[in-house]
């Protein structure tokens, strides 16, 4: 029996339940392998029925639901539904139906506005296109979470209305107390709508939550007398273009989503007052490529106070997070006073944090500060913001190729008391300059975890700055390591302590993921009692127990057995630094990548560079040992060349982990199986913003000449050899990957049509011919007498 079915959830259930099986109040199959179930259950007590995450459930029969009429949950969140029976309207008694993550429902039912009784409805992440006018019935629904993003998959022509919802629905609905509509900001449907939506708010007294995709900053005065009362909200403000690959990590924009009231601001020029106003009762604050900003104090400090998330991208005017000077200095009140998390992307022109004069405990509550690719950064610490940073626990700097040391030169003078005394991580990653860490100063005596990748320049350790009695973890490639010169006037002999808790890179993995997977393994080992499980639960190590006041604990180090095999995680994730068009494996240094650029020698060039590439691979041991306690350098060897990897399949491994992240990113995420020929082409067209061809226009007088005699403004695309190039490396990548050659989405006739049109295209534009050429056919010697006879 299935009655309060607790133990048939996550059960790993793949066959359907019979239908007498079906007994009882509440049915719980989620997490199964359900594909299929009985054709009409007689169910005349159910009331909670959860499907949930049965990915491979389909469809429903259509009298599935003929015999319940008195369930009140139906959860189907997850599964591979397309649409609902006709038997929905028999549950008369229904309250909450969730649709969560179905990813090919794609059209709702009118049937839907016969539940009188419904007072949840969850659509978010689905296909939808539009909503039916019968949603305005449901006068007693409270919670209402829908996402339009079907709209791509049909053409103009096909849709059936030029609406996301009718403009009286969202009016009709009195009751609601949550409200998210999440849509592509690409469909201009949603303009047409998106007035009469917020509008319609206004009707809804009892609101509590809204989150709205607003392309017009003057759409906040028709709900400016209702956001202020909101215990939640979340608005994306100015024309959010949608980004196929996303410089900002998915990690960081849910920590962004997880605060009460956030706000995002999208492709803004100058700060209009609305911004403002939403803004000063903001807790969590995405400030995304704003055209002129040049810090963030423009936006006014007093309107800062709330702020306890901020991130920042893209903002390739701003110098300075806070510019000191526009304090009032007759003023007690600290600035970002409550700012938790401060994270920073692609900062074209940032040059320090803190700008002029600062009032000591502004900022005093940040506990996570992320700096990434911010290439005139030379500044980061100085003498008084060290001191300000009483709570800061994790701090990551990653891609700044100007900075020398995280304290800066004038501020390097005794201190008599300890800076970042809460300092628990701290990562520092792709930093050409860096030649010391905190300038010798005694700083971060809580100190547990720090990281390195990337810093060629840095060759000494001082004994203050890893002062740190509880350090549990070294991270950072294994010949930078052992070229680390150790001051014998400050440290003696060679630290063995430091020795036992080093863990090297391992190349071939990204490297913030592998961090973060060392962090979990760290905080999983203290769980557990001092030992380490992998994912099957089979113990791999006992960490040694801690002697005298320094740790010696001993790292386990599983090796993989085959370094050329390509990376099929779906859950590894670019660095920030990493991000489209261009990712570079870590096996390669930024001077020695290659890009997605679109020149020939890219893909025809010699292997002289894969040999200077090389030198930097290092690969791991075939047999799983446990390292014991000997030193990194006996346990590490030169690789055998038969085991580096070619440079094709250092290009495809590439090739392979952007269209991940492109995967990823596709609102909704989409999984390898879900992948199409549309999905391909719509890829191929956002890589040709970073392409370096130039494409004559017909109306430019260079069209079809070869070797224009000046300069001209048509725009530049990838070269037709690049995008069939990296077609060809992700088709193999595909099919390695498990994928069915006749379901290849990179092999498909419209993929092919397409790159012969651009090929012409091109050929037309630049006046060349792409004519392969025949190569010369080889005389093969004679094997043996007869054939050397024979050709006499």
């Amino acid at each position: 029996m299935y009655e309060f079915g607790h133990e048939v959830g996550g059960s790993g259930l793949s066959k359907p339940p019979k239908e007498e099986e079906l007994v009882g109040k509440e049915i719980d199959l989620m997490d199964n392998k359900v594909s299929e179930l009985p054709e009409s259950p007689n169910c005349p007590s159910l009331i909670v029925l959860r499907l949930q995450r049965n990915y491979d459930l389909g469809a429903l029969p259509p009298l599935f639901f003929q015999r319940m009429p008195l369930l009140q949950l139906l959860d189907l969140s997850n599964t591979s539904i397309k649409s609902l029976p006709k038997s929905l309207p028999k549950l008369v008694a229904l309250k909450k139906l969730f649709l969560r993550g179905c990813k090919l429902f794609m059209k709702l039912s009118p049937q839907v506005g016969k539940l009188d009784n419904l007072e949840e409805l969850d659509l978010d992440e689905t296909q939808i296109i539009n909503l039916p006018v019968d949603i305005g019935r449901l006068v007693k629904l409270r919670l209402l979470k829908v996402s339009f993003y079907g709209h791509t998959n049909f053409s103009k022509r096909k849709l059936q209305s030029n609406l996301v919802l009718h403009p009286e629905t969202i009016s009709n609905l009195s009751q609601l107390t949550e409200l998210s509509i999440d849509v592509d900001p690409s469909d201009k449907r949603w303009d047409d709508s998106v007035e009469a939506v917020v509008k319609g708010v206004c009707n809804s007294k009892g609101l509590r939550s809204l989150s709205l995709y607003l392309p017009k900053v003057q759409l906040l005065d028709f709900i400016s007398l209702i956001y202020p009362s909101l215990t939640r909200f979340r608005f994306i403000l100015g024309y959010d273009k949608r980004r196929i690959i996303s410089r900002v990590p998915h990690e960081a924009e849910a920590e962004f989503r997880k605060w009460d009231r956030c706000l995002k601001f999208v492709n803004g020029e100058n700060i209009p007052i609305q911004i403002r106003q939403v803004l000063k009762i903001s807790a969590s604050f995405f400030l995304d490529r704003h055209a002129n900003a040049m810090n963030l104090s423009e936006f006014g400090n007093e309107n800062l106070k709330m702020l306890k998330c901020c991130l920042l991208a893209e903002c390739n005017e701003m110098e300075t997070i806070i510019d000191g000077s526009e304090l009032d200095p007759g003023s007690a009140e600290n600035v970002l006073e409550s700012l938790q998390y401060l994270s920073l992307y692609y900062m074209k022109n940032l040059r320090s944090i803190w700008k002029g004069p600062l009032r000591y405990g502004c900022m005093s509550k940040l506990k996570f500060l992320a700096l990434h690719t911010c290439p005139k950064l030379r500044n980061i610490f100085s003498h008084t913001l060290l001191q300000s940073f009483v709570s800061l626990e994790e701090f990551i700097l990653e891609d700044c190729p100007k900075v020398a040391s995280l304290v800066s030169h004038e501020s390097v003078k005794p201190i008599s008391d300890t800076c970042l005394p809460t300092l628990k991580r701290l990562f520092l990653l792709y930093l050409p300059e860096l030649v010391s860490i905190f300038n010798g100063l005694f700083i971060a005596p809580k100190l547990e975890r720090i990281g390195f990748y990337n810093c060629p320049k840095l060759k000494c350790l001082s004994k203050r700055e890893l002062s740190s009695k509880q350090l549990k973890m070294i991270k950072g490639e294994s010949q930078w390591w052992e070229d680390i010169e150790w001051n014998e006037t400050e440290w003696g002999t060679r630290p063995d302590y430091l020795m036992h808790i080093f863990s090297p890179v391992k190349n071939e993995e990204d490297v913030m993921t592998e961090l973060a997977q060392d962090k979990d393994l760290s905080e999983a080992t203290i769980k557990n009692g001092g030992q380490k499980y992998t994912d099957d639960g089979k113990l791999l190590d006992v960490v040694r127990q801690h002697k005298g006041p320094w740790p010696d604990c001993v790292m386990e180090k599983t090796m993989t057995d085959n370094v050329t095999k390509p990376i099929s995680s779906p859950s590894r994730r670019m660095p920030p630094s990493m991000s489209p068009p261009y990712f570079i494996p870590p096996q390669f240094n930024r001077q020695q990548a290659l890009s997605f650029q679109d020149s020939a020698q890219n893909d025809f060039s010699s292997e002289k560079n894969l040999s200077n590439c090389s030198n930097t691979i290092v690969t791991a041991a075939t047999d799983k040992n446990i390292i014991s306690t000997t030193t990194p350098a006996s346990s590490t060897s030169t690789p055998p060349p038969s085991l580096i990897p070619s440079r094709y399949e250092s290009q495809k491994r590439r090739d392979w982990n952007t269209f991940g992240q492109y995967l990823r990113n596709h609102r909704p995420p989409l999984s390898l199986s879900q992948c199409s020929a549309a999905h391909v082409l719509e890829f191929l067209r956002y890589l040709d913003q970073f392409g370096k061809t130039k494409v004559h226009i017909q109306i430019c007088p260079f069209f079809g000449n070869p070797q224009p005699p000046a300069p001209c403004t048509c725009p530049l695309r990838q070269a037709w050899g690049s995008l069939d190039a990296i077609i060809g490396r992700l088709s193999n990548a595909y099919e390695e990957h498990g994928g069915k050659p006749e379901g290849n989405p990179f092999r498909a006739r419209d993929v092919r049509i397409y790159l012969r049109e651009v090929r012409d295209l091109q050929a037309r534009a630049r006046g060349l011919n792409y004519k392969k050429r025949k190569l010369p056919k080889l005389k093969v010697a004679p094997t043996t007498f007869a054939d050397a006879t024979t050709s006499e």
